[in-house]
């Protein structure tokens, strides 16, 4: 981050209007020949500038790409090469080796779609975070866990839908023209705006938020709890965890979907949080579906970590011991629906074709009343303690 940057940051931190910040960076310049981005007219003329303030580069910015090469992610080492010309700024990474991520503008001359060098944009203004008026959070404003919990499930129950780069705005941001603004391509765009569209009809428009993978947890991480300063993507947020493996996953941990194979390997590309002991899973999943919840081994995620802000919650956590299992929504997945699923078979119960799947459907659920109705001291419909005792599970 540019010296300017920090120094616009750390006065916005402090209180200050984005009028107040300007005329004090006026001052600044005067002294120590900083450059003018962010000045405000009337401080230029009154110490004598005459040149023309630039803007900081935003997402949805119209600029001068000069470079020839892009990259696949905003750190990798591999460019690929690419023409100059008009391009739109749909992302920014700030700290990245590229933070900008580019794609070309129509008649623009550049054939760019990836994430870009800084000083490939022509008379580009440093990256800075934007001054916006913060709200004191009261005090009992839950800045825990449970409180970044209590912010997915609500976003889920909302209806929340999927825009690229998007953290949180609401009904009186999002349009059609806005989400066509902030997406990667005239297609995506198309695909969200359909899935907007269809909720709003359904009754959502008033409540429902713009989010990404990352932006879900970030809108809560920096906007509302304000646990940490800067926006992260995906793969920022999994430097923030310590590693797991799939069977110490817990209520608040962090799964993800990260590359394989070539220059990007070990990178994260896509983020989701365990929100309940089920191990159920929050994500803004994509443009056609928006914010889920579903079962960890129904989201294809192949890599897991426990979040530092949240680590001490979650390993204070009580042992549930064994959970009761049966018919939900999402539906039951796991071992122990595996495990409970082998017991009926090998007793004589018939789980239809599904077998010993590891997920509690109808086949499940008949066969566990049905052994029920032969037994006493049973939740009907619940593979509870009683009934895992009369199994030996």
């Amino acid at each position: 981050m540019s010296n300017e940057a920090k120094i616009w940051n750390y006065l916005a931190a402090k209180g200050l209007s984005a009028y107040g910040v300007a005329g004090l960076m006026g001052n600044l310049k005067a002294e120590s020949a900083l450059r003018s981005n962010n000045l405000q007219n009337t401080y230029e003329k009154k110490l004598g500038y005459t040149e023309s303030p630039t803007a900081p580069i935003v997402v949805g910015a119209i600029v001068d790409y000069t470079g020839t090469k892009h990259y696949t992610s905003a750190n990798a080492t591999t460019p690929k090469s690419c023409k100059p010309g008009k391009a739109k700024v749909t992302a920014l990474s700030n700290g990245s080796k590229h933070p900008y991520h580019l794609i070309k503008e129509s008649g623009g001359g550049s054939t760019v779609h990836g994430w870009v060098d800084a000083v490939d944009i022509g008379g580009a203004a440093p990256v800075i975070d934007e001054p916006v008026p913060v709200t004191p959070p009261t005090p009992d404003a839950p800045k825990t866990l449970d409180g970044f919990i209590a912010h997915l499930e609500e976003e889920y129950r909302n209806h929340s839908i999927y825009v690229w780069g998007a953290q949180g705005q609401g009904k009186d941001t999002i349009t059609e023209k806005w989400i066509r603004s902030r997406e990667t391509s005239e297609k995506n765009a198309n695909r969200a705006i359909a899935y907007w569209q269809a909720q709003v009809a359904a009754g959502y428009g008033n409540v429902l938020k713009a989010f990404d993978c990352s932006g879900l947890g970030m809108a809560y991480l920096q906007n509302e709890a304000e646990i940490v300063g800067n926006d992260m993507n995906a793969n920022g947020m999994m430097s923030k965890c310590a590693k797991l493996n799939r069977q110490q996953l817990r209520r608040g941990d962090w799964v993800f979907k990260v590359y394989t194979a070539g220059d990007d390997a070990g990178r994260a590309y896509h983020i989701g949080y365990v929100v309940d002991d089920e191990l159920n899973v929050i994500e803004a999943k994509g443009r056609d579906a928006g914010v889920v919840k579903r079962h960890v081994d129904a989201g294809g995620w192949n890599a897991y970590g426990r979040p530092s802000y949240f680590k001490a919650e979650i390993e204070s956590q009580p042992d549930t011991g064994p959970r009761d299992l049966k018919l939900a929504s999402p539906m039951m997945r796991g071992d122990d629906v595996e495990a409970l699923q082998k017991k009926l078979v090998a007793i004589g119960y018939d789980l239809g074709k599904s077998g010993a799947d590891g997920v509690y459907g109808n086949d499940t659920d008949a066969a566990v009343k049905l052994f029920q109705h032969r037994a006493v001291g049973m939740t009907a419909g619940v593979c509870d303690e009683a009934m895992r005792a009369a199994l030996n599970l």
